[in-house]
């Protein structure tokens, strides 16, 4: 029985040293966009109906990326099981291939044809006029996510979890902070309003797309 207690105490530290911390990130990493909406609510509707509008694509994105990686995040735990790192990286290149494609396909939508994406989701001329910079701009964190996504799944994975919740935590930070200036012209930045939010979302996903890079290849890590 001590044994037993022993155990499940082993089990619920590790737990809460892997799982946690997953759960907070994957929380955080979905936020920005509710940031978004929150602080262009004081703009007006037509802007928050813009970006409320916007985010959808955003969403269907990270709803693919998320799918994929979960498949992916299967196979890299198996292999880290058996400690076969060689099938590690192999799965995790094979990851990032697919998540650069499907961005890519994204990016091209939402830089180029940003108003016929918007249509789908509304009707409303000045709806879609104030959100083409959204999703235009916006368009740059397809790209980066493709690449942050597949390396947090691997972190993951292999029980470093709480080296993407930095990242995720950085770049929540920087949002909020950017979203001040850019959106609201503080600190003598021009007052960008809708696309201000997007910018302000871009660096910040840029920011978190460098930490989980250097904490891949500038740490000494189990990928």
């Amino acid at each position: 029985m001590t044994g037993e207690r022993l155990n499940n105490r082993d089990l619920l530290g590790l737990l809460a040293k892997v799982a946690l911390p997953i759960a907070l990130q994957s929380l955080i990493g979905s936020s920005l966009s509710l940031i978004d909406n929150l602080m262009v609510g004081s703009l007006g509707e037509v802007e928050l109906n813009a970006v409320g509008v916007s985010v959808q694509l955003f969403f269907i994105h990270w709803m693919l990326l998320y799918g994929f990686a979960g498949g992916s995040a299967t196979f890299i735990s198996q292999f880290y099981g058996v400690r076969d790192f060689k099938n590690i990286r192999k799965t995790t290149g094979f990851a990032l291939t697919i998540a650069m494609g499907i961005g890519l396909l994204f990016f091209i939508a939402g830089f180029f044809f940003p108003e016929y994406i918007l249509r789908i989701f509304t009707k409303y001329p000045e709806v879609i006029e104030t959100g083409v910079g959204y999703v235009r701009i916006g368009s740059f964190t397809f790209l980066m996510l493709s690449i942050t996504q597949p390396f947090t799944v691997a972190l993951r994975a292999t029980q470093q979890s709480a080296l993407p919740l930095i990242a995720s935590v950085t770049a929540l930070g920087t949002n909020t902070f950017l979203n001040w200036v850019f959106i609201f012209g503080n600190l003598g930045a021009p007052a960008l309003g809708v696309e201000g939010a997007a910018l302000a979302t871009a660096i910040a996903r840029l920011l978190e797309m460098l930490i989980i890079l250097f904490e891949v290849f500038g740490l000494r890590n189990k990928i």
